[in-house]
């Protein structure tokens, strides 16, 4: 296998969860996570960069090539671009010799940080015009399902933001996963399909590796 191709997605679990129908039970809005400092210092600047503009936020976004391509592709939006680890976001990419303006990205902790964009958004402290989710295939484990995005504690504040939410993966059964809690939320419409991308229209290098493994991209779209 050549450094650029990518391995296919091995799961011991087959289908949804079994246990997602009882997670969403479980969920309210009165989260209980203590939200460090750090989280509330790093949102105070996501909202002064923000100002009034539209925001488009690329969640786990990794070294922010992700970040860039929505930026130059929505320039009348800031483009906001998360992620927890501080070495893929200060690596020297090419892409970022380029100066956008409205691209930011910022380290931060996702699980802190989605709740606080939610109250945000509720206040209107926020305008948030779309949200991605492009980290392909997180914890496959059966038994690291809580540990996904959309069957973790913070699973009511990414659905309670009313905007399109974009996820893409190779790993399907991720985004019917996502689609399925979707709906339990009230988020009925919705799209997942299997999209056609190259090297031009790749928004991230896990994208560029399935190109070269013959491995096919799918995308979900929560209206």
């Amino acid at each position: 296998m050549s450094k650029q191709e990518s391995k296919s997605v091995t799961t011991n679990q087959e289908g949804i969860h079994d246990d997602l129908q009882k997670i969403y039970q479980r969920y309210t809005l009165n989260y209980q996570r203590p939200i460090a400092d750090f989280s509330k210092a790093t949102y105070q600047e996501i909202k002064s960069c923000a100002q009034d503009l539209q925001i488009i936020f690329d969640f786990g976004c990794g070294i922010g090539e992700s970040t860039y391509h929505l930026a130059k592709s929505n320039p009348d939006s800031v483009v906001i671009g998360i992620d927890k680890s501080l070495s893929r976001l200060e690596r020297k990419n090419i892409f970022k010799k380029e100066h956008i303006e409205n691209m930011h990205l910022f380290r931060g902790e996702l699980f802190d940080l989605i709740f606080l964009i939610f109250k945000g958004y509720q206040t209107n402290e926020l305008k948030i015009k779309k949200m991605y989710f492009l980290y392909p295939n997180p914890w496959p484990k059966k038994i690291h399902v809580k540990r996904r995005f959309h069957a973790n504690p913070i699973a009511p504040f990414i659905y309670g933001v009313n905007v399109p939410i974009v996820l893409r993966s190779n790993w399907k059964l991720y985004l019917e996963e996502f689609r399925y809690m979707a709906n339990l939320f009230k988020r009925s419409k919705h799209e997942l399909k299997q999209i056609d991308v190259d090297h031009q229209s790749v928004l991230t290098p896990f994208e560029r590796k399935y190109i070269q493994s013959d491995q096919p991209v799918y995308e979900l779209i929560v209206f």
